[in-house]
């Protein structure tokens, strides 16, 4: 693993180059004007950003943090979450920190068990998991626990992402032996009770529910199919399987969706 050191460092530089700009690209999707809310950008337009990045990273580097401990004492574990103050949300094994864009710590949260997902905004919540098997949210504002309920014995400890969209929170919990998600819930988003659940029987390993923007929700399996879920109780759409040749095969790669709607798949 990288040290907490370079790994803040290489955060602050991405999150210097998301926060260049003050003008930020509207979307048709009722969502709020968040800055990146998602460990992808903005639901409708997935890593594609208006902003330039710096070509030097190391000398464009406005600030850094490092744990009050010394290195090694966690490690980062999702993207920047970047909210409409340009405040800054990082989760890393033992917690969640809020940031300002001049990187003064906001708070802290400390969780039920090791994190290791990425967490996303929505109206004014920020939704994330643990290991133990909690879904929590926070008050983006405050840090404060708006809820946190036990959903399963476990969550997988691959790179998953709790993702959000029209009140509803999309997660992966029950890992399989070796990792993977078993078990996908649907929650309400103010309240954190099951709207729906559905099991899978592939493993969805670093599962990333990703929104084509229809009340619907798209992920992949490790051998590379595709399954598009209804957002609001989890009805199968549509699936499409992997080639024959893909069977046996495993991807920690995701789907992700193009501007026009297409999804991609590997394996």
């Amino acid at each position: 693993s990288l040290s907490a050191k370079m790994q803040a460092s290489r955060l602050a530089a991405c999150c210097a180059a998301l926060t260049a700009s003050a003008t930020v690209a509207s979307t048709s999707l009722a969502e709020p004007e968040y800055y990146w809310p998602h460990a992808r950008g903005r639901v409708g337009h997935y890593s594609v950003t208006e902003y330039t990045g710096p070509t030097n990273l190391s000398a464009s580097v406005s600030w850094s943090w490092h744990h009050p401990e010394g290195q090694y004492h966690t490690v980062v574990v999702s993207a920047p979450l970047i909210d409409d103050k340009k405040n800054i949300y990082i989760s890393a094994e033992d917690g969640v920190r809020k940031f300002d864009h001049s990187g003064k710590l906001l708070w802290y949260y400390a969780p039920r068990g090791d994190i290791a997902t990425c967490p996303s905004l929505m109206d004014g919540l920020l939704f994330g998991n643990t290991q133990k098997g909690w879904v929590f949210a926070l008050d983006m504002e405050t840090g404060g626990e708006v809820w946190a309920e036990k959903k399963a014995e476990d969550a997988p400890g691959d790179t998953g992402y709790v993702e959000s969209l029209n009140g509803v929170v999309v997660t992966g919990v029950k890992s399989f032996e070796g990792g993977g998600a078993s078990l996908v819930l649907g929650l309400d988003a103010r309240t954190g009770k099951t709207l729906w659940e559905f099991n899978s029987s592939e493993r969805l390993w670093n599962i990333m529910p990703v929104f084509p923007g229809d009340d619907s929700f798209i992920v992949m399996d490790i051998h590379g199919s595709v399954y598009k879920h209804a957002l609001h109780n989890a009805t199968l759409l549509w699936q499409t399987s992997s080639p024959l040749v893909s069977n046996n095969s495993f991807s920690d790669g995701g789907v992700m969706l193009g501007p026009d709607g297409t999804s991609y798949t590997c394996s």
